[in-house]
């Protein structure tokens, strides 16, 4: 058996169509239907792209180079669907569902118990806010203490909270 010496060596990397919305799902204010979104891309081996919304041949959203990222209005609704399309070919690349979410709080116990001869009583306040990893609960307005920072999901143990105290999600 002979030896042979190597001289150079290559490796293939195949890199795929890909597309993200940052967030997903995207955290709908209280009260509303609609929310907003990034939507980036990478399509390499295509040099213009076109994104459409509900199909290839829907309403055009936006379009670009081989990678890029574009913001949407305050028009997402849950399950709204991106499709990724050469625009020279027309032909389909990839796609994306978009969908949304809404955060909820709760009071435990609630009502709480006050003892007698006491001010206020004891609850924990727990909260979720899929997707948002940065929230704040404030007590009694929307410009109160902070009694909670971070996220998604959490809670707070709260002493002498008074009657008819209301916590805000933000």
């Amino acid at each position: 058996a002979s030896s042979r010496t190597v001289f150079s060596q290559v490796q293939v990397i195949f890199e795929y169509p890909t597309m993200s919305a940052n967030p997903n799902p995207v955290l709908l204010p209280v009260g509303s239907s609609y929310g907003t979104t990034t939507i980036s891309w990478s399509a390499f081996g295509h040099s213009t792209v076109a994104i459409h919304m509900g199909s290839a041949t829907g309403t055009l959203f936006t379009q670009g180079g081989t990678t890029g990222s574009a913001t949407t209005g305050n028009w997402v609704t849950n399950g709204m669907v991106f499709v990724l399309v050469d625009a020279s070919t027309n032909a389909t690349i990839d796609s994306l569902t978009v969908n949304t979410a809404t955060a909820s709080l709760s009071a435990s116990p609630n009502p709480a118990l006050i003892p007698y001869g006491a001010s206020g009583g004891a609850t924990t306040i727990s909260l979720n806010a899929p997707g948002d990893s940065n929230v704040q609960l404030h007590q009694g307005s929307t410009s109160g203490a902070v009694v909670f920072s971070g996220g998604p999901t959490g809670g707070v143990s709260l002493n002498n909270v008074a009657n008819g105290t209301t916590f805000y999600l933000m």
